[in-house]
This record gives C-alpha cells, sequence and structure tokens, in this order.
C-alpha cells in the first residue's frame, strides 16, 4: 500500500508540474473566458497593457480592503468576483492536498493497528478473567477425596446410629464400622477390650474381595430349606441340589478344586429351583414367596463363593471370624483381607449382636483419640 502511495504522489507531481508548463502558456484575461495564446491574434504590446491594467486592479482591491488575492485567492471588481488562479498555487495545493491525505491514510491505519492490538489486548484479559472465575468457582466446589471422605462419614454415622436392620444383615453397616476401626488402627487408635462370644462369630459370614457368600453351605452343606420349599413340589429339586452341594464340597477340599462341570451343573440346579419358584407363585403367599426367593439368592452367592481358588479356606474354616474381642477379629479380618458378607437364614440375631459390639468399639475409640 505504501509503495502505490508513492507511486499515486509521483504522478501527481509529475502532473502538476505539467500544469504548470502549460499554463504559462496562456494568459487569463479579466472579464473574458478565451485564453489568448501569445503571438496569435493580439501583438505583444497590447497584451503588455492587459497584464499592467490586470496589477493595478489587484493592488486597489487589496488597498481597498477586499480578500487579499494570492494562490488561488478571489478579487473584487466593478464587473463582479473573479477568481485569479495562478498555475503554481493550484500545482502546489494540489501536491499539499495529495501529502495530507497520505499522511492522513498513514496516520489512520497506524491508528487502526493500535486499536486492533487494544482489541486482542482485551481478548487476553477476558481470557484471563474467565479462567480466575473457573478457578474461583472450582474452589467452592468439594474435591472427589473430599467428597469421598463426606460419604464415608455420612455412612459412618448412619452405621453408628441403629442402622436400618436390612442394613446390618447385609452386612453393610458391619462393613463401615470395619474400615473405621481399620482406619483408627493404622493412626494407632484402638478402641476398649469389648468381648465376642464365640457362638456369635460361627453365625457371621465372611467373604474375600472376589465376592459371594459360602454361608449357604456352612454346617456340611446342610440347607435350611424355608418351609415354603420343603412341600412335595420343590422335593426333586431339593434332591439334586443337596448331592450337588455335596459333590463340590468334596471337590473344594481336595487338591484338584472344584471341577467346572460340577460347578456348573450346580448352577443350573439352582436356576431350575428359581424357574420352579416361578411357576408356583401364584398358589404361593407373599411371605413364602419372599423366603424361597431368598433361599435361591443365598445358593446363587455360595455357587459364587465355591469358584474361588481359595475356597477351601471357608469350608476349613480358616477364612471363618475369629477373636475373643473385637479387636481380635478386626486384626484377623485385616490379616486375611476379609469383609462381612450378607447373613443367611438363621444368622439375623447374631450380626445385630456383633454390630452392638462393634458400635461400642468404635466409639470408645473416638473418644480415645479425642483426648490424644
Amino acid at each position: 500500500m505504501r509503495k502505490e502511495l508513492s507511486k499515486l504522489a509521483l504522478v501527481a507531481t509529475a502532473w502538476a508540474m505539467t500544469a504548470v508548463l502549460a499554463s504559462a502558456q496562456f494568459v487569463q484575461q479579466p472579464g473574458l473566458n478565451n485564453p489568448v495564446r501569445p503571438g496569435f491574434g493580439a501583438p505583444a504590446a497590447a497584451l503588455d497593457n492587459v497584464a499592467a491594467t490586470r496589477d493595478a486592479r489587484v493592488s486597489s482591491n487589496v488597498r481597498a480592503g477586499y480578500n487579499n488575492v494570492g494562490y488561488g485567492g478571489v478579487g473584487y471588481s466593478p464587473w463582479g468576483p473573479f477568481m485569479v488562479q495562478n498555475p503554481y498555487g493550484a500545482a502546489m495545493s494540489g501536491l499539499a492536498d495529495l501529502t495530507q491525505a497520505q499522511g492522513q491514510y498513514l496516520n489512520d491505519w497506524q491508528h487502526s493497528r493500535i486499536i486492533n492490538q487494544q482489541v486482542e489486548q482485551q481478548k487476553i484479559q477476558t481470557r484471563y478473567q474467565m479462567m480466575q472465575l473457573r478457578q474461583y468457582e472450582r474452589s467452592l466446589q468439594p474435591s472427589l477425596e473430599e467428597l469421598r471422605e463426606q460419604e464415608r462419614q455420612r455412612e459412618l454415622r448412619r452405621a453408628l446410629n441403629d442402622p436400618p436392620f436390612t442394613e446390618i444383615l447385609s452386612g453393610g453397616a458391619l462393613n463401615n464400622l470395619l474400615k473405621d476401626i481399620q482406619r483408627m488402627s493404622s493412626m494407632g487408635v484402638n478402641g476398649p477390650s469389648v468381648p465376642v462370644d464365640p457362638d456369635v462369630l460361627k453365625h457371621i459370614n465372611l467373604t474375600s474381595s472376589t465376592g459371594g457368600n459360602i454361608g449357604a453351605f456352612k454346617n456340611g452343606g446342610k440347607i435350611r430349606w424355608p418351609l415354603s420349599l420343603t412341600t412335595s413340589l420343590f422335593e426333586r429339586s431339593r434332591t439334586n441340589i443337596e448331592r450337588l452341594i455335596q459333590q463340590v464340597i468334596k471337590e473344594a477340599e481336595s487338591p484338584g478344586g472344584v471341577q467346572s462341570a460340577s460347578v456348573r451343573e450346580l448352577s443350573d440346579a439352582v436356576k431350575g429351583l428359581e424357574s420352579s419358584i416361578d411357576t408356583q407363585s401364584s398358589s404361593m403367599g407373599l411371605q413364602d414367596l419372599i423366603q424361597a426367593k431368598r433361599t435361591v439368592r443365598e445358593l446363587s452367592d455360595a455357587v459364587t463363593a465355591i469358584q474361588n481358588p481359595d475356597s477351601s479356606n471357608y469350608l476349613n474354616n480358616k477364612w471363618a471370624a475369629q477373636g475373643q474381642t473385637v479387636g481380635d477379629m478386626v486384626n484377623f479380618m485385616t490379616k486375611q483381607g476379609l469383609l462381612f458378607a450378607a447373613a443367611v437364614s438363621g444368622d439375623e440375631t447374631y450380626y445385630r449382636v456383633l454390630h452392638q459390639a462393634m458400635v461400642t468399639y468404635t466409639l470408645g475409640a473416638k473418644q480415645a483419640s479425642a483426648q490424644r
């Protein structure tokens, strides 16, 4: 763009100089519209007189107080206003206008660049402010770790303050207390000595990280069938399941472990029992149906647990709850990596007793921690 303007300035200058040279060949007579070429139509002396008369009129106008006549000025005469155009002044005026226009353009162009930079700076400032706003909003929101800690505290309070009986039977409340006791124990905080009846521990079911619940196969695989399933309608299913349970228990205790064919056959037998219950559900009472469904769920959990390569630990009581106090039981479960599994039919009362003992231990440990 600068090169084009420079070229334009050179062209204008050349044009102005050409106009000056061309204008020098003409004389503008006041009151006449036609120029007279020197040497054509009028003698030179007459032209000199005309020029002298014009200069005298211009001087008289100036003395009379009219506007000064300079380059392109306006003069007044008895015949009315007229323009006294000096060719040199016109050329220089045009060149000055062009130069001024070029300077104004360059000034506007630089000013627009400054405005553009100011806009870019404002964009950066806006992005910076948006980043600060996001950081501020994030600072008001709890982190994932804080959310987990809040959830743990909420579950612990629920477990300590008389939770629903179903949460105790599912093992959820006991596991929440177990985790809190383990956390305090890792910090060197222990609770009081709270004894636990060995008979209570016999009815507490434990599980490993692989899941499942072997509780239905305890006591040598003798199933506690509810009354709704002791009828002749389910006799064939009961007999087949009891036979297969004894078979997988023997395999679990053998060096070769449980065979996949036996597990698959037992799983199919449990599914067959569930299908028979669904078929007879219309003739069963609501309570009977609930108990029958619960038995099927317990058998399914036991089938899952028996597939564990270490399933023999369930059957030989290596993974049975042990300890004379709550602290001893927690230490044993921590070393073995065990958790509480759900209660099976007949274990409900024992789970509530153990829950009360663990609550007592936890509260005592928290009191000891507060006194440190």
